[in-house]
Order: C-alpha cells, then sequence, then structure tokens
C-alpha cells in the first residue's frame, strides 16, 4: 500500500463508520487537502501502523 491508499484512509472510512482505536478518526472532519499534509507528516512507521491497524480492522468487519 502507497500514501494513496492512506490518503482515502485518511479521507473516508471505507466502513462508513471508524472505530474508536482508529488512527484516523481524530482527522476525518479535516479536508481533504489537510489530511493530505497530515499523512505527508507522518514518518515511515507511523504509516505502518496505520496500514497495519486498517488490515486487521478490515479482517474483522
Amino acid at each position: 500500500m502507497s500514501d494513496i491508499t492512506l490518503y482515502g484512509l485518511a479521507n473516508e472510512c471505507p466502513y462508513n463508520a471508524r472505530q474508536d482505536n482508529c488512527q484516523l478518526k481524530d482527522i476525518e472532519q479535516l479536508l481533504f487537502k489537510q489530511n493530505v499534509l497530515y499523512i505527508n507528516g507522518l514518518n515511515e512507521e507511523e504509516k505502518v501502523i496505520i496500514l497495519k491497524h486498517h488490515k486487521t480492522c478490515s479482517i474483522k468487519r
């Protein structure tokens, strides 16, 4: 997965409702451009953590 995937996840949860432990929950109300800037400001480790959480969340749903 890439930053483009993260941009999409930051913009909207694919399941229409974020779980309380979603790392992107606090930024879901931001504009898309602000979400992109947030994702761009993350380091690679933080990005991997978000992607792993999304994968786990997807399997559970």
